[in-house]
């Protein structure tokens, strides 16, 4: 084996030297940040089985490379071939393969599909083919070693895929479509069917591919198409509008863990009513990096109550940029998180358990919800995070309306591992919870308060014994400052 590696950020140019022109029995050969010259030494290793030519630049692979047949690996991770990126010769021996472009001169330098035309693709095991323009995220969504298979494709035909491309698809743990077209209003059956199947996909991340309109179609007869080994499901699409369209297929979400939606801002029903989503831990609806200030969903509910029952894993939630969101779960009778324009009417309290494994609850810029949860069953939450909620007058609520009748005063209702609170422009906040509720937080470490003028009082039971912070002009009074809290590291007020 011989490795050798430029140390500096820059390719440098390298001339092999007749040292190593000798090893003709060498194997392995790596080489890492270089700019190369001539390429032909390569085919002389005849012997070769693993070869890297990793963040290197050079005009093109050697025409006869694949008379290399022990050749088994093939990295070209973040290189740029600048002249023909094309693999010429079959690659038919090779089960790893590695060609992701680089970003290389003031642009983007990345292969075309037809890179792996000349590839027998049904010997590769691993493979991270991107062949567009961009950052390559598979690594993001689970350590580089959990997922073997992965495929970016930007700008393609769905109905004009290669024999080669589809037997990758279909064996792919990890796919990423970009502006996909050809027949595309939705994955299943429409993309997944032209593929020939998914069976082992893990990981879908779907972005500006505007003919799609949905995720699921139930009412096409293709309804045996699935995605059986689905975890996480990521979209940013202009024009999606439901997840499912028609009858919910109640398998199709079991095995999800992750979903995340940026910019769908024309998407008003996210989950059906009878869907169970007994596996689901993040869920995210929230903003886009480069388009903070867009809508990202216009749903008026995002779950009925049958199905915020069945998320007893769920430990994320993160909504932003909801302009119509006035609840997060509805009643079995009353709506299927879709905006029909009427009022909802919340759920009963006096349900089944909801979001027991609650870690994490980020809300900012839903200005139509006047409380987000209610006031049960949050045992797990550690961290509450609410931003620019206009109408927001209390974070808990009660979903019961006879228990506003119930002459019982200072309930308490524990949250016993909550650590952080940071509440931020909220104009018609009273209170965490309704007046005669008491949140006993004998955990708490930080709370950040501002721009919350209508919260006169903050009320918090801290370990076995209730204080009172009261707010005046901005000054806390002089018995809040006494023994206040004990597990307190930070306190920030401000406006």
């Amino acid at each position: 084996m011989v490795l050798i590696r430029n140390g500096s950020y820059e390719p440098s140019y390298l001339s092999l030297s007749t040292s190593i022109e000798s090893l003709t029995n060498l194997r392995t050969l790596c080489l890492r940040g270089w700019k190369l010259v001539d390429t032909s030494f390569i085919v002389r290793r005849i012997r070769l089985e693993v070869l890297e030519l990793k963040s290197c630049v050079f005009n093109e692979l050697p025409d006869d490379i694949g008379n290399l047949n022990k050749l088994k690996l093939l990295d070209l991770s973040e290189s740029a071939i600048l002249e023909n990126y094309e693999a010429t010769g079959e690659l038919s021996q090779i089960e790893e393969l590695y060609v992701t472009g680089a970003f290389y001169s003031g642009r983007w330098i990345h292969p075309s599909p037809s890179f792996v035309d000349n590839v027998t693709t049904t010997n590769l095991q691993r493979y991270a083919l991107k062949f567009a323009a961009g950052p390559f995220l598979y690594t993001d969504a689970f350590p580089q070693d959990f997922i073997m298979r992965a495929l970016y494709l930007k700008s393609i035909n769905i109905s004009s895929l290669s024999a080669p491309m589809k037997n990758l698809l279909q064996r792919s743990e990890y796919v990423h479509f970009n502006h996909l077209n050809g027949g595309c209003q939705n994955i299943i059956p429409n993309i997944v069917g032209a593929v020939g199947g998914m069976n082992d996909l893990i990981v879908l991340r779907l972005t500006s591919c505007l003919e799609t309109q949905s995720v699921l179609d139930t009412t096409s007869d293709q309804v045996d198409i699935e995605l059986p080994a689905l975890v996480k499901l990521y979209m940013e699409m202009k024009n999606l509008k439901e997840v499912c369209f028609g009858p919910p297929l109640l398998v199709f979400f079991e095995k999800l863990q992750e979903l995340c939606i940026w910019l769908c801002p024309q998407l008003h029903s996210i989950f059906p009513r009878e869907c169970k989503l007994p596996n689901l831990k993040i869920l995210r609806i929230e903003r886009d990096i480069k388009n903070w200030q867009s809508t990202h969903c216009r749903a008026a509910a995002l779950l009925s109550m049958s199905t915020a029952r069945s998320l007893v894993q769920l430990e994320v939630l993160s909504i932003g940029y909801c302009v119509e969101l006035k609840h997060i779960s509805t009643p079995e009778e009353d709506g299927d998180g879709t905006n029909t324009g009427e009022e909802i009417i919340p759920a009963s309290l006096n349900s089944h358990l909801v979001l027991p494994n609650l870690k994490r609850l980020s809300v900012f810029s839903c200005h139509k919800l006047e409380f987000i949860l209610p006031i049960s069953c949050l045992e797990q939450l550690q961290e509450i995070e609410i931003e620019q909620a206009s109408q927001l007058k209390h974070v808990f609520g009660q979903y019961d309306q006879r228990d506003h009748s119930s002459h019982q005063d200072n309930i308490q209702v524990a949250f016993p591992m909550l650590m952080v609170l940071m509440l931020k422009s909220l104009e018609n906040l009273h209170s965490l919870c309704p007046e005669k509720y008491h949140p006993r937080c004998p955990s708490l470490k930080e709370i950040y308060v501002h721009n919350c003028q209508k919260l006169t009082m903050l009320c918090i039971v801290i370990g076995m014994e209730m204080r009172q912070l009261h707010g005046s002009k901005g000054m806390a009074s002089r018995e809040s400052q006494e023994n206040w809290i004990s597990k307190l590291e930070k306190l920030h007020l401000e406006d």
